[in-house]
């Protein structure tokens, strides 16, 4: 029952996605827009709201909502952000009358605007030395670079708040142990593995740290592409799967590739025909963004790397869009992606979000609000069904959500509040509308009706809400009431699994 359940599901969302694919574009595309009037952007870091960090006219900004905020400088006249986190905290670098510093940036009061004293200032020691931010976790860990000598050698730096109200920071080292060779980090997860680089830039090595733990070179160096001598990470998610670039041999050339190393191997993500290309961003499902030349190398442009395809994201465009993208650098959970390329030939940061696919659940049964009905979606690799990601959507009252992922093909699992779970296999996104109907009955939340879902429900019969016996996940049909239609809904499913 189980199996010839998941298959007609399987069946009917391939079905409706043949039919809908060659009438719904795979993306939809926004101009940032920029501080002045015509002016230029670029974006550079993304969070999983869809909030985008980047620069625009020599200053730094943060866009959320629609607006973009320019957030100023330290002191000086310009500043540059590179990350944001999922709480809107923004990092960058500034300029203050010494040199340049890293600043972490934050709107306290929500009234989005750069108000004195939203900037702070992660000076280093002495405030004449330089210093940048490029990457920063939920928790709040800032990494980037500081100098450590009035001579200019600079290594990779974690700044962190302490609770007695200011910024701890600390040297993270360098790969050989010599303070002479610079180093520099790039991003932080959020375990607190850092990567960047360590080494001149010809000879440069890409490193992965172990959480909130200084550079060490016998776990930490990652490995070249074969036959390559210089490589850097620029970005790390929370599976610890790092990207980045790395050189390489093909034949008698040596040409440069973007790079993702996960575990111990390293993986040349290919190119969209040219001698260079990097990938500068990647989220928790291994999908990966970048840059590449056409095999003209003299025209640059932005890629996307999903399930082993690397994709020039002009493609995926709608027609029509005026874009042409040049350089994708980071991407969020949900597919959305940060960059910049030319709008009707000025260069603007952009959004790109992926075409939803609206998701219509029908739980067995169900006669209530489904906006009270908490349900679970799990987003699951195809390959290895490994569980990706975690969504907790919230349900109108019909019982539609959007789902928005990255276009691919994924394994997805649905699990209401009192529902048996159902994996929905091989379904590829966007998909236009994808039913999904679930058996009611799991009161004990186990994935099966049983004996004990039949003690709870006798447990609660007869109940409304405020009484003292009220168990909601009984009130099977979403009446507020424990009647014998409940025990109806739980005898027509008794002794049925959901997928695994």
């Amino acid at each position: 029952m189980r199996t010839a359940r998941t298959l007609r599901l399987w069946v009917y969302a391939t079905a409706l996605f043949l039919c809908l694919t060659a009438v719904h574009a795979q993306y939809t595309i926004v101009d940032l827009g920029a501080i002045t009037t015509n002016g230029q952007s670029r974006g550079y870091g993304i969070n999983n709201l869809g909030e985008v960090a980047g620069w625009s006219d020599g200053r730094a900004f943060f866009w959320t909502g629609g607006v973009m905020i320019d957030l100023g400088v330290l002191s000086g006249s310009a500043s540059e952000a590179r990350a944001v986190n999922d709480l809107g905290q923004v990092v960058g670098w500034s300029d203050t009358a010494q040199a340049r510093h890293a600043f972490i940036w934050q709107d306290l009061n929500g009234n989005r605007r750069a108000d004195p004293g939203e900037m702070v200032d992660l000076r280093p020691i002495p405030s004449t030395w330089q210093g940048r931010a490029y990457g920063i976790n939920n928790a709040g860990h800032v990494v980037g670079w500081s100098a450590i000598n009035p001579d200019g050698i600079y290594h990779a730096f974690r700044w962190s708040y302490n609770t007695g109200g200011w910024w701890d920071w600390f040297d993270l080292g360098n790969i050989t142990g010599n303070p002479d060779e610079i180093s520099l980090a790039n991003a932080i997860n959020d375990l607190g593995q850092v990567v960047g680089g360590s080494g001149s830039a010809g000879s440069r090595r890409a490193f992965r740290t172990r959480p909130y733990s200084v550079i060490n070179a016998p776990t930490d160096s990652l490995p070249y592409l074969p036959g390559g001598t210089t490589a850097e990470a620029f970005a790390i998610n929370n599976r610890g799967q790092a990207v980045g670039v790395s050189n390489t041999r093909i034949g008698t050339s040596t040409v440069t590739r973007p790079a993702l190393w996960d575990g111990s191997s390293v993986i040349d993500l290919g190119s969209l025909g040219g001698n260079l290309a990097r990938a500068f961003g990647i989220n928790n499902l291994g999908q990966v963004v970048g840059h590449s030349y056409l095999s003209d190398n003299s025209t640059l442009n932005a890629f996307l790397w999903v399930d082993g395809v690397l994709r020039n994201l002009n493609d995926l465009l709608p027609a029509g869009s005026g874009w042409v993208l040049n350089e994708a650098r980071a991407i969020n959970d949900f597919g959305q992606i940060t960059g910049y390329g030319a709008h009707n030939g000025i260069t603007r940061a952009f959004l790109m979000t992926p075409v939803a696919t609206t998701v219509q659940v029908n739980l067995d049964g169900y006669t209530g609000s489904y906006s009270r009905l908490p349900i679970q979606v799990e987003v699951r690799s195809p390959t290895t069904g490994e569980t990706l990601l975690v969504l907790s959507p919230a349900l109108s009252a019909g019982g539609q959500f959007n789902l928005t992922l990255t276009p691919a093909t994924y394994h997805l699992a649905f699990k209401a509040d009192r529902s048996l779970r159902v994996l929905l296999t091989g379904i590829t996104l966007p998909a236009g509308t994808l039913t999904v109907n679930l058996s009611n009955g799991d009161i004990d939340g186990d994935n099966e009706v049983t004996l004990f879902d039949f003690g709870a429900l006798v447990a609660a019969f007869g109940s409304m809400p405020d009484d003292p016996s009220w168990n909601p996940k009984a009130d099977l049909d979403g009446d507020e009431e424990v009647t014998l239609f409940d025990f109806g809904i739980l005898v027509r499913n008794f002794g049925q699994i959901g997928d695994d």
